[in-house]
């Protein structure tokens, strides 16, 4: 086997090994170069949502079960817990119950949980889950002003946990037991 053979196969194999790495690095290359790399940061942004300390802008949303407009602007002041979920997710049915149990206890010290459903389709399917599991807390739908508030759910379910003034405390990717939620609540709520 000729030298060229070898080096021409062994180039083959760094190519086909770091692939994705080259194809990387291009891009970030010509977005730098056309100066167009604030697109990458937005897009980035809109995937990884908020994060702690953040603000939340004036989210509004149509509660499902009441038709009544709901907007973060009318929440301030309370702890609320935003939960990204979908009627066909298994982790989110889990979670149902935990949620109405700490609406149950602690709505009247301050504390709300908004549901936010990002099932396509028509709301009648979602009412129907809503009372297979009697939820007791608002129920919206995913639209245009919580995408733009929270960013692309890449998993479901997603919840943020919101203090007083309107800042993220806490976002959790996945399941969660109660006491992960209840601990956090009960510190910003400054119960013992």
């Amino acid at each position: 086997m000729a030298q060229s053979d070898i080096t021409r196969k062994n180039m083959f194999k760094f190519l086909k090994k770091h692939f994705f790495d080259i194809l990387f690095i291009s891009i970030l290359i010509i977005f730098l170069i056309t100066g167009r790399f604030n697109i990458l940061f937005d897009r980035a942004k809109s995937f990884l949502g908020l994060d702690k300390g953040e603000n939340i802008i004036d989210a509004e949303m149509t509660d499902i079960k009441t038709g009544k407009n709901v907007s973060f602007s009318n929440l301030k002041g309370k702890v609320v817990l935003v939960n990204f979920w979908a009627t066909w997710c298994p982790p989110c049915k889990y979670e149902i119950p935990t949620f109405i149990k700490l609406q149950n206890k602690y709505r009247n010290d301050g504390f709300e949980i908004i549901g936010v459903s990002i099932d396509q389709g028509n709301n009648k399917q979602i009412l129907s889950f809503i009372n297979d599991y009697k939820i007791n807390y608002l129920v919206a739908r995913q639209n245009k002003s919580t995408f733009n508030t929270f960013g692309e759910m890449v998993a479901v379910p997603t919840s943020f946990l919101i203090n007083q003034e309107g800042k993220i405390e806490k976002k959790y990717s996945g399941i969660y037991p109660q006491f992960s939620f209840e601990n956090e609540i009960r510190r910003l709520l400054k119960k013992s």
